[in-house]
């Protein structure tokens, strides 16, 4: 039998974000949000849509130490621009309504997810800084609303 303080604990991002990042109230909002099939469809599109300037789906992973415990992050994330001086990671998230008008406890979710990507490439493939895009996707009106932050390393691990 393997000894656990030499097998890594593999840990997903999403998991990791929805378990240690979550606040806000128990209760959902007042109207509920986009089914899984609309969200499928919303990041297939904008994945489609935006194939010529991104890969989708790239595998981001590190390795960290944490009280004698190897602990591997992993995820993969939506949208990757990494021909540039500084690449660019992208989040798809779909919504019913302006995203403006999401709780910020839901908003603050999705953002501590893409910082986590975004921490994990830069360990990958260490650069000066990395830029997150969030792009919000309201299924109702079929539009996209976009918020991008420059960040570096330091910052992320903060």
């Amino acid at each position: 039998m393997a000894d656990s303080l030499t097998t890594p604990l593999r840990i997903g991002v999403g998991k990791l974000v929805d378990f240690a990042c979550r606040s806000g109230d128990l209760a959902p909002g007042p109207t509920p949000g986009p089914s899984a099939s609309e969200g499928i469809r919303a990041h297939r599109a904008l994945q489609q849509q935006l194939a010529g300037e991104y890969q989708s789906e790239v595998e981001v992973k590190t390795t960290l130490l944490r009280g004698g415990q190897e602990v591997e992050l992993c995820g993969r994330v939506d949208l990757l621009n990494s021909e540039h001086e500084s690449a660019v990671i992208a989040e798809i998230k779909t919504c019913h309504g302006d995203p403006a008008r999401l709780p910020p406890a839901q908003t603050q979710l999705h953002w501590s997810q893409l910082k986590v990507y975004g921490f994990c490439y830069l360990r990958m493939f260490p650069a000066r800084h990395i830029q997150l895009r969030m792009i919000w996707y309201d299924a109702l009106s079929q539009q996209s609303h976009q918020q991008s932050i420059e960040f570096t390393l330091r910052e992320l691990e903060a």
